[in-house]
């Protein structure tokens, strides 16, 4: 029978997505190498009590995509809990997070700020079960839920890349599959499976897709269909009848859509951008040199038109294409195109309030690249209040990279972030933090004045920067604190995470697809390419 969602709703993280608690495992090579980058990491918190690394929605992780954004969530239960590290011993770490999602965004993540020849992520133990508000929920440790060191229970997907691979023709490899499906669902579905990774290898898609998997089954479940498993999704995306067909709330047999990809019309040398793929994340200086495609500033407005482009930017997720716009920002940098920076600017904006991580990671770093000339434009920016924080934000930060990059132009990046923080009281909070972080970046002792009169008007956010102590520290005006750090209840966690609305009779719960911009599986209701994809 179907649960009763008038008495029993779903439980959704406070950051929108279905609560389904997750274990990520870690083999560690050289813990100190692991420590030292969890104490660099401003957005992680050494909870003592518990033993634990709070991983934090703020500072370095508060760009992470999610339903709801960072500036959605009330100011007064800022800063959330995201996941909590345990060390098991100087070999295994594992992260907790309360959802696929999560997982995810956490892997992508720490790859960037824990080295690899320290600690690889190899499994991840998933709870097969969406929890609704008369369940017991498990708030902050899952020790019941999943082993402290991992052992995989599932080589499912694994075997069928395998068969896939090994038999070329294809009607005896749908038999192969066929069979491994029947042998799989002899048995009973387990409420919790641990699953190998194989990320350094293959990328972030097929954990994706296997995580994806797991929660479209767990939502067909909650909806009755407890036959469902992970091998129907599999026939779907074969072209083969599912034994268990996906069904909707209202009862109905869901048949998904697939939609072609639109077509492209760029010049040559620009159009080979399309065919590059994903990128490197690394720094400016070791970006791919784009001008040895023979790109010259007569293909600017190509450029722009090409990293501005809403439609490539929603390409589908395993297409080379959809990497284009990322591209063509950089080569936009590197060619030194100031006439790019109010561009990329308003299609920042333009992202229906959910911003592409790469591009807010970057924009700064372009302008970064452009530098002198691209002053003025993001001087604008930065005093325009009509337009978003987050906007105003990346224009302190751009000035900070510009003055750090060219010292030449230090002085005049100094004085208009100095300049829009001398009222601080008519800014936002978060916008001062920005403004003194652009100062700090540039070492700006002249302006701290106005830094300390921001403070004594209680009109900076100090999960960013810190509170004064902090800042005069990182400015090199005081050798240490003399006074212990305030905390601000840095990992509050909620008492029930927020509990969804009943699924409507009639709403569509869609299975898994590739598209970047269709709806994503994990049943958010968000883009795949907001949610699941970064």
């Amino acid at each position: 029978m179907k649960p009763d969602p008038q008495q029993s709703p779903l439980i959704a993280t406070m950051t929108g997505e279905l609560f389904q608690p997750c274990r990520l495992y870690y083999a560690v090579s050289d813990v100190r190498a692991v420590e030292a980058a969890f104490s660099r990491l401003k957005c992680l918190d050494f909870d003592k009590s518990s033993h634990r690394w709070v991983w934090l929605f703020d500072n370095e992780a508060r760009s992470l995509k999610f339903p709801k954004t960072y500036r959605e969530i009330p100011a007064h239960l800022r800063p959330l809990v995201l996941g909590s590290f345990f060390k098991v011993s100087d070999q295994h770490i594992h992260l907790d997070v309360r959802s696929p999602e999560r997982v995810v965004q956490a892997i992508q993540f720490f790859d960037k700020w824990i080295p690899r020849k320290a600690a690889m992520v190899t499994f991840v133990a998933i709870h097969n079960q969406l929890t609704r508000g008369d369940t017991s929920v498990p708030q902050n440790q899952f020790g019941d839920l999943f082993a402290a060191i991992p052992s995989s229970s599932s080589h499912f997907e694994e075997d069928v890349e395998r068969i896939s691979q090994m038999e070329p023709d294809q009607d005896k490899r749908l038999a192969l599959i066929h069979a491994l499906m029947e042998e799989q669902e002899r048995g009973p579905y387990p409420i919790t499976e641990t699953l190998p990774l194989h990320f350094y290898e293959e990328g972030i898609s097929q954990i994706q897709h296997v995580l994806s998997s797991r929660q479209m089954v767990a939502i067909q479940h909650d909806l009755g269909n407890t036959d469902y498993r992970p091998s129907d999704l599999i026939h779907e995306s074969l072209g083969m009848t599912p034994k268990v067909p996906m069904r909707s709330p209202d009862g109905s047999v869901f048949v998904p859509k697939i939609r072609p990809a639109p077509d492209r019309d760029y010049p040559e040398p620009v159009s080979r951008l399309l065919t590059l793929g994903k990128p490197e994340a690394s720094a400016p200086d070791e970006w791919f040199d784009y001008r040895g495609f023979g790109l010259t500033t007569d293909h600017i407005p190509a450029l722009i038109q090409m990293a501005t482009d809403q439609e490539l930017n929603q390409s589908e997720s395993d297409s080379q294409e959809v990497w284009a716009t990322l591209h063509a920002w950089r080569a936009l940098g590197q060619l030194g195109a100031a006439d790019a920076v109010k561009p990329l600017f308003r299609f920042l904006a333009s992202q229906d309030d959910d911003y592409d991580d790469w591009l807010l990671g970057e924009l700064p770093e372009v302008c970064g690249l452009i530098g002198q000339p691209a002053i003025a434009v993001v001087a604008d920016i930065l005093r325009d209040n009509t337009r978003s924080t987050e906007s105003q934000n990346l224009a302190a930060t751009a000035l900070g990279e510009i003055g750090r990059r060219h010292p030449v132009c230090r002085e005049e990046c100094i004085r208009v972030l100095t300049r829009q923080l001398e009222q601080p009281q008519a800014n936002d909070p978060e916008f001062n933090a920005f403004l003194i972080e652009g100062l700090e970046q540039l070492k700006a002792t002249e302006s701290m004045e106005q830094i300390r009169q921001a403070f004594a008007r209680n009109s900076v956010d100090i999960s960013i920067m810190g509170d004064l102590e902090d800042v005069e520290v990182l400015m090199g005006v005081r050798e240490e604190r003399t006074t212990p750090r305030p905390r601000y209840d840095p990992f509050p966690d909620p008492p029930l995470e927020k509990r969804l609305p009943p699924m409507a009779a009639g709403s569509v719960v869609r299975p898994p697809k590739v598209g970047r911009n269709d709806p994503c599986p994990c049943g958010s209701g968000q883009k795949y390419k907001k949610c699941c994809l970064n």
